[in-house]
């Protein structure tokens, strides 16, 4: 799940969190890369 944060403690960015379950390193290390993938080929705008 990736969800934004609603706080602004330090600035006007976006902050978000994200929770997952890996069973060993390589799966978390893989699942990292999927997320990394997925948010850099969205276009965003500010």
């Amino acid at each position: 799940m990736i969800s934004t944060v609603p706080w602004d403690d330090c600035g006007a960015y976006l902050r978000l969190s994200v929770t997952y379950e890996a069973y060993s390193e390589d799966e978390e290390i893989s699942l990292m890369k999927e997320i990394y993938h997925r948010l850099t080929a969205l276009d965003f705008k500010f």
